[in-house]
């Protein structure tokens, strides 16, 4: 963002020396240069291919000297087109293709990478509680969180152990870090998830995951949990997706939360 911000600086603080406030001299003054055609010479130019690709000779005398102004070096963010790629291919990119992230407080931090990825399901839960659906009765408030629990997910044939799958495998590559000093065990890291319930998409959040030891206990407890943050819990207590599917998916780096 800093990146970007530098790179536009110029344009963000109109020091560029190519703009132009718009004024009714400037409109003027652009027309009789001809840099800014009047209505009959754009139908003169653009009434056929040929006036298109045929330029006047009075646009040829009156031609706007453009000044040039120092930038940074264009960011990684875009990409140069390779020499010699092939005009016309196009990548069709994932679902989260340009879709802004949002923050847990519904702010938008961010934009989607446009990166083709597979999509591989991680797991599952056939049925959501109430309390995972945040649906609750009027004046009582929703735990906030959905536990990743075992849910009979089985990967390769064999039912997966809920206590270290979702912290030692599923989101093991995201930068945890221990944010209560009076905890040794409690976890916690922030995760982009591609949002999609019941057809709708609702975009990237931005949602906590935490995980804690202490939750486990012989009656099998959730270490992991999963923290629906103020827009998706907003969302959920007015659509009722208890006893729904939820589908967690891999996307290359990214996951997909899919509620059918």
């Amino acid at each position: 963002m800093t990146t970007l911000k530098t790179y536009y600086k110029a344009l963000f603080d109109f020091s560029d020396p190519n703009l132009f406030k718009i004024s009714q001299t400037v409109i003027d003054d652009f027309t009789a240069r001809k840099i800014v055609p009047d209505e009959i010479e754009r139908k003169k130019l653009y009434s056929n291919k040929k006036s298109l690709s045929t330029p006047s000779a009075t646009s040829n005398a009156n031609t706007l000297t453009i000044p040039k102004r120092n930038t940074s070096k264009i960011p990684a963010n875009f990409p140069i087109k390779p020499r010699g790629a092939a005009s016309g291919t196009v990548t069709t990119p994932p679902s989260s293709a340009g879709l802004p992230i949002i923050g847990q407080t519904g702010t938008v931090i961010a934009t989607a990478p446009v990166v083709p990825q597979p999509r591989v399901l991680v797991w599952q839960k056939p049925s959501l509680s109430q309390s995972d659906a945040q649906f609750v009765l009027a004046g009582t408030n929703g735990t906030g969180n959905l536990k990743l629990s075992q849910a009979r997910f089985k990967v390769n044939g064999i039912v997966i152990d809920h206590n270290t799958y979702f912290r030692n495998q599923v989101f093991q590559s995201l930068n945890w870090a221990r944010t209560k000093p009076t905890s040794a065990t409690y976890e916690e890291t922030i995760c982009n998830f591609i949002i999609t319930i019941l057809g709708t998409s609702y975009g990237v959040q931005a949602l906590k995951l935490s995980y804690d030891t202490v939750r486990i206990s012989n009656q099998a407890n959730t270490p992991s949990w999963l923290h629906w943050g103020n827009t998706l819990m907003s969302i959920l207590q007015q659509i009722n997706v208890t006893g729904r599917a939820l589908n967690l998916y891999k996307v290359g780096q990214n996951f997909h939360i899919e509620i059918v």
